[in-house]
């Protein structure tokens, strides 16, 4: 399956760019151009220039008849949500989930995410925050011929990345490069499969 990277055109569209990505590898009919990423923005975000609701990223995705699972590990999400910056978007989320009736699979152990996650050909979509600035984003991840690759919208660029399981399931403090960004895994991903 071929990897796509598309560059976000607004500081907040992560979430488009990565949505885009997924059902173009998914080889599914979809305008490849900066008008559909912005359309795509327009009908996830929460508010103008505000950050994508969870429930409408499903839909989204839903609309191209692709399956998705919200999977979320309680013990990261824990850590993040007891802290101030956190505690707000966290609750929003919450809300925004709840208020759309979508189910949360929640995962508590050692390892809560595998390689399994990754079987049927599986696109991840991880909710990750900026190191420092405390901001989340959007990566897409895949896995193919055993190795991980993940696709940065901020700068646009797609690279191998050995570690990733490691990152998702190891300390939530650990701080990770992505395509020249460092970021923490907030511990909630979108499994999205055909």
């Amino acid at each position: 399956m071929p990897r796509y990277e598309h560059k976000q055109l607004e500081q907040k569209s992560c979430g488009a760019s990565s949505i885009m990505c997924t059902v173009k590898e998914f080889s599914l009919p979809m305008n490849w151009d900066d008008a559909n990423a912005t359309r795509i923005y327009r009908n996830i975000q929460k508010g103008i220039g505000e950050e994508s609701l969870m429930s409408k990223m499903v839909a989204e995705l839903k609309k191209h008849g692709l399956t998705v699972q919200l999977i979320e590990d309680e013990d990261r999400t824990g850590v993040f949500k007891s802290l101030p910056a956190f505690s707000g978007p966290y609750s929003d989320y919450r809300s925004d989930v709840s208020g759309a009736s979508l189910t949360i699979e929640t995962r508590k152990s050692s390892d809560p995410f595998k390689v399994d996650d990754f079987k049927d050909s599986a696109r991840i979509l991880l909710v990750v925050i900026i190191d420092k600035q405390y901001l989340t984003h959007w990566v897409l991840a895949r896995r193919e011929g055993g190795k991980y690759y993940v696709m940065n919208p901020d700068p646009g660029k797609n690279a191998e990345m050995p570690d990733l399981l490691t990152w998702m399931t190891g300390p939530a403090t650990d701080v990770k490069d992505v395509c020249g960004v460092k970021y923490l895994f907030a511990g909630i991903i979108l499994r999205v499969t055909k």
